[in-house]
């Protein structure tokens, strides 16, 4: 869903810009960034600035805390995707191993938390890298491709036969 909102600032600023755009908040979880509105005449009560909020708050380094809690999360969706049939495929894959990777940072982050135990953020980390591994097999490199493709393509190899092989004479007593 990164991918999605990598363009949110952008949208938001071009909402910002429109007249008919009267409010404009921008939210964490937990709280409100921003609030901005349209005075009677149409002018924003604020100096606009919405899309450098968001871009701020998306591109900050989570707390160790919340790396922690990040990890948590992350473990339970991909635990429920891990259970349900179908849901770790190859339509999905490629977002997993992207979340995988901002695990493996998220673990670096939350090293430094008191109630992080890295070994087992660690584990789970490694459990789900095979559980993924094995459910979506990663596809083969540029090396692997083509040695598919040339097996597909040329006849089966047969082995030309040895000139020191017997032919079809009878085996014989050193005569």
């Amino acid at each position: 869903h990164e991918t999605a909102l990598a363009g949110s600032p952008e949208v938001v600023a071009a909402l910002e810009a429109l007249p008919a755009v009267a409010r404009i908040q921008v939210y964490t979880r937990d709280r409100r960034l921003y609030d901005n509105r349209r005075t009677e005449s149409g002018a924003w009560e604020h100096e606009p600035h919405a899309a450098e909020v968001l871009r701020s708050e998306q591109t900050r380094e989570l707390t160790p805390v919340e790396a922690v809690a990040w990890l948590a999360d992350y473990g339970a969706v991909f635990g429920a995707a891990h259970a349900r049939r179908g849901y770790l495929s190859p339509r999905t894959a490629s977002a997993y191993r992207r979340l995988q990777d901002d695990a493996a940072r998220m673990i670096e982050l939350a090293a430094s938390a008191p109630s992080a135990d890295v070994r087992a953020l660690e584990e789970q980390q490694t459990h789900r890298r095979i559980a993924l591994k094995v459910a979506v097999p990663e596809p083969p490199g540029i090396v692997g491709r083509i040695g598919q493709t040339l097996r597909r393509s040329l006849p089966p190899y047969r082995p030309a036969p040895s000139r020191d092989a017997p032919g079809n004479e009878p085996p014989s007593i050193g005569r």
